[in-house]
């Protein structure tokens, strides 16, 4: 009995060296690559608007990546106690305002020059569903 899909992947016909600079986004077996990577010595910046599992979510952050179009106060929300953005992980989130959009484009710029200055994209796609609100 399997407990796996396996999956037959030919090899890259470029290698991944240490010239090259690279961009991991996605899940957390993103930032465990990233990780072991960077262990490892390589260029790689990881998740720079933090972790997401979805392509829909992926493919959104890596168009705010290309456009680098600053994230405006007015697109926050508010739980009541901590300021976010839905287009960000929970750990971009504050209880101020003005620190929340701070970290929110410092981590939208960092992904504009990762994803401008990089020869290699690692994508990694999580489990989890996309939910969309009517109206």
């Amino acid at each position: 009995m399997k407990f796996r899909t396996e999956i037959e992947i030919a090899p890259l016909n470029r290698r991944i060296g240490y010239r090259h600079r690279l961009l991991a986004v996605g899940s957390c077996f993103a930032e465990h690559i990233a990780g072991k990577l960077a262990d490892a010595k390589f260029d790689i910046e990881t998740n720079p608007t933090g972790i997401l599992f979805n392509p829909l979510s992926i493919a959104e952050a890596l168009r705010s990546y290309r456009d680098c179009k600053p994230v405006a106060a007015a697109e926050l929300h508010c739980d009541g106690e901590q300021w976010f953005h839905y287009d960000f992980h929970g750990s971009f989130s504050d209880a101020d305002a003005a620190q929340a959009l701070k970290r929110m484009n410092a981590g939208r710029t960092l992904g504009a020059e990762a994803l401008r200055k990089a020869d290699f994209l690692l994508l990694t796609f999580g489990t989890a569903w996309v939910y969309e609100r009517q109206g």
